[in-house]
């Protein structure tokens, strides 16, 4: 009994909750947290699976153009079937894929953007001359780069492609990603692919005279009236002067940009099913060129309208739109001149190539860009005069290297 009485007291643990701590303290020692509830494995493949099908929407247009050329390579003659309903000797579904194009673009087109992009005269003129006007000047340089061994073709794409407006549904949503105007992006959209429809004739003609190929500009300035500007109008109207439309174009905005996509898509699959025999017969080599000089020409727009756009532009959200917009060139107006183009010129598939080509070598580089670009903050003072920061605006180091 005496030995109970004079021992100490035992201590008891105490339990205490430390916040800087990840678990209770048991006698100044971390005791191990309570375990966190796992989600079920349903929950992890359900989320897993909606972040994967957001990625493959993001990019479905640049997957489903080489898928595309895949199948047309393949089994040219699915391509083949669906290309032989004529419509006075042209291939009816292009036709119809066309107007389904430029329908939606007038859906979608907002006169209020059109209008506040107005206010950055400075960079919408540089955009409009450098799209129209200096761009398509390399078109005769790439239609003079020696292609030993391969199609006429190919120098005829490079030059149709160069010759183009900017893109119409691609190079505003990269503007937006890169944190760029997209009133700016919009307008220079709109107003290059209208005008384009006026210049691309002539300037097409001056430049295939000097290849010793002739094209009549007038013939093609009126087709291109029909297959561009006239279902442009036709969507632009309907959604003015139905509030309704309106409502639903808001609302299902992504599927009818999906639907465009999916009609795009459609087109080269086509052209190339019916010149597959001669693509599959110049080699991969060939192919490689055509990427190869699809990746110089649109690096080269890139370094001149990056640098061009530093010395005129203060703000780096025009900067950045102006830059995409300005060295990009649109795919399906391209298209649409080769589906326009006499048949003398050659095959419409292999012309197709150097196009479908450098329109997805465009994207991937410029995909690249954005993705650097949108982590860098932008200028967000839209009155102020005074030159942005170094911080604050795109770099020639955030543009690629081989740029």
């Amino acid at each position: 009994i005496r030995k109970l009485l004079m021992a100490p007291p035992k201590k008891t643990a105490v339990l205490v909750e430390s916040p800087k701590s990840p678990g209770p303290v048991r006698d100044g020692a971390w005791a191990a947290p309570a375990p966190e509830p796992q989600e079920p494995a349903s929950e992890r493949i359900r989320k897993a699976l909606s972040a994967t099908k957001a990625k493959v929407l993001k990019q479905c247009l640049p997957l489903g153009l080489i898928l595309a050329v895949i199948i047309a390579l393949s089994a040219p003659f699915l391509g083949i079937g669906a290309s032989s309903l004529t419509i006075r000797g042209q291939n009816g579904l292009q036709i119809a894929c066309v107007w389904v194009i430029f329908i939606i673009s007038g859906l979608t087109l907002k006169t209020d953007d059109v209008l506040a992009a107005l206010t950055a005269w400075r960079a919408v003129g540089f955009g409009i001359v450098s799209i129209l006007f200096i761009t398509p000047l390399l078109a005769p340089l790439a239609g003079l780069i020696p292609l030993p061994n391969q199609p006429n073709e190919y120098s005829l794409g490079f030059i149709i492609f160069c010759a183009m407006p900017t893109t119409i549904n691609s190079g505003v949503a990269l503007a937006v990603q890169a944190k760029g105007s997209f009133a700016i992006a919009l307008m220079l959209t709109v107003f290059t692919n209208i005008v384009a429809v006026f210049t691309m004739p002539f300037f097409l003609s001056l430049m295939l005279e000097l290849g010793a190929v002739p094209l009549e500009p007038v013939a093609l300035f009126v087709r291109l009236l029909w297959l561009i500007l006239a279902p442009l109008a036709l969507g632009k109207a309907v959604r003015e002067l139905s509030s309704w439309v309106q409502g639903k174009v808001k609302a299902h905005k992504q599927q009818l940009s999906l639907f465009s996509n999916f009609c795009l898509i459609l087109i080269p699959w086509m052209t190339i099913s019916r010149s597959a025999a001669s693509l599959i017969a110049a080699g991969g080599v060939s192919v490689l060129i055509v990427i190869a000089i699809g990746l110089a020409i649109h690096l080269c727009y890139l370094t001149f309208n990056f640098t061009c756009c530093k010395l005129i532009l203060r703000k780096s959200d025009e900067i950045r739109s102006v830059t995409i917009m300005s060295s990009q060139k649109t795919l399906p107006v391209a298209l649409a001149v080769i589906a326009a183009l006499p048949a003398q010129l050659g095959e419409p598939g292999l012309m197709a190539i150097p196009c479908v080509v450098s329109h997805l070598v465009q994207i991937l580089v410029d995909a690249w860009i954005v993705t650097r670009w949108a982590n860098i903050p932008i200028h967000k003072d839209a009155h102020a005069m005074a030159p942005v920061s170094e911080s604050d605006t795109p770099t020639l180091a955030d543009a690629p290297a081989s740029a």
